[in-house]
């Protein structure tokens, strides 16, 4: 399967890249749905690696550091897919609004979530952790509903509640194995 921007379907289809968006968020290009499921599924995989995995190196270092290093080598990564774009670039257009809403999503919306998530798992296991990650969803839907994005219903409530059932009888159960580590309470 050939993947195509918006750009390119905007072209190829002669409608434009906020009608191809529209498209995609209504999931009315089948490939499109498949392939952003594929990659939340990708995310969600590397999440669990970089919880279980970055445990020890959180003992070791501190959590600055540990997000340097995460940050600059995913720079490194993405490097040879941005280089051409920021080539092309006219930067001479950005305005200040631009600039703000980069260190905003950098600050705030990148950098202190991961250095939360990274302090909160220097001081507990990583399996607490993660099962705080599924209030993640919840707190979109309630986000995207106050946001006027999408519609709140009766059935995502329901499951909503399930989700904090769910938490709290895997919390209440768990007991900590004692293997010669000790664990937080």
């Amino acid at each position: 399967m050939g993947f195509m921007s918006a750009r390119e379907a905007a072209d190829k289809w002669g409608i434009s890249q906020r009608r191809v968006a529209v498209l995609c968020s209504e999931n009315r290009i089948a490939e499109a749905t498949m392939v952003g499921n594929l990659l939340v599924v990708c995310a969600v995989m590397a999440t669990s690696c970089y919880t279980v995995f970055l445990k020890g190196m959180l003992l070791k270092y501190n959590v600055p550091t540990v997000l340097l290093w995460v940050y600059g080598l995913s720079a490194l990564m993405t490097l040879p897919f941005g280089i051409p774009a920021a080539l092309h670039h006219d930067f001479s257009v950005w305005d200040h609004r631009a600039t703000v809403s980069l260190v905003i999503v950098l600050c705030l919306l990148t950098y202190l979530p991961n250095a939360l998530y990274n302090y909160a798992l220097h001081h507990i296991e990583p399996f607490r952790t993660s099962i705080f990650s599924y209030i993640q969803p919840v707190a979109a839907i309630v986000l995207s509903s106050i946001l006027r994005l999408d519609t709140l219903r009766l059935s995502t409530l329901c499951f909503a509640m399930l989700i904090f059932v769910g938490i709290g009888i895997v919390l209440s159960s768990y007991h900590p194995h004692h293997n010669g580590h000790s664990a937080q309470p």
